[in-house]
């Protein structure tokens, strides 16, 4: 199994990356590539699914690459978006992605002493089988979804919280995630939930 890590925040070096490799290779082995380097006819034969990662960049503000939006809408392989990448595939789906007011920043549920955005699973589909309706996760955005006519757009929510409406999603008909918060700093509910996606969604597809 081999998947593309598409790396969205653009600076080289840049150990952002490091803790979705770290968290991926336990499952697969894996590609790094930049959002500015996919192109619309990029080729992803070798590869059984795709993670887009976060970014400091803003959607709202055009902060993206319209090669990459356009890959985006012809992708068939299963794709785990995180934060930026979890707003970039609803944007491809014809979704709007807003600028918030505030920046959102929950700390790490890794350190006990820390106490995360609390997300309510509405839906548990694939990726949150064995998690409580609650979970605790780490955060850090200002940008989020939309949550207006979601269903227009073939978007089905499966999670939310107090912060944003829209936490987690999955196309109806392809096998599109995406999660707003970081699973990739969400201690032991992020390892389940990637764990939930490579064995539930990637190898039955």
């Amino acid at each position: 199994m081999k998947t593309l890590i598409i790396n969205c925040y653009r600076k080289s070096p840049d150990k952002s990356i490091d803790n979705y490799c770290k968290l991926i290779g336990n499952f697969s082995l894996y590609d790094v590539v930049y959002d500015k380097d996919i192109k619309e006819d990029f080729k992803i034969d070798k590869y059984n699914a795709i993670i887009i990662s976060g970014s400091k960049s803003f959607i709202s503000k055009g902060e993206y690459f319209k090669d990459f939006l356009e890959f985006l809408k012809n992708i068939k392989i299963p794709v785990l978006g995180i934060c930026y990448g979890h707003q970039i595939i609803a944007k491809s789906l014809g979704a709007e992605v807003k600028h918030g007011t505030k920046m959102i920043k929950m700390p790490c549920p890794e350190n006990p002493t820390d106490h995360g955005e609390k997300v309510h699973i509405i839906d548990k589909d694939e990726i949150f089988i064995g998690l409580d309706n609650k979970i605790d996760v780490y955060e850090s955005h200002q940008e989020y979804v939309d949550p207006e006519y979601l269903d227009k757009f073939g978007i089905k929510l499966l999670a939310s919280s107090k912060s944003y409406p829209v936490e987690a999603f999955k196309h109806i008909k392809r096998p599109l995630y995406g999660v707003q918060f970081h699973i990739e700093r969400s201690g032991e509910v992020g390892k389940k939930i990637i764990s939930n996606f490579y064995k539930l969604v990637v190898q039955k597809f």
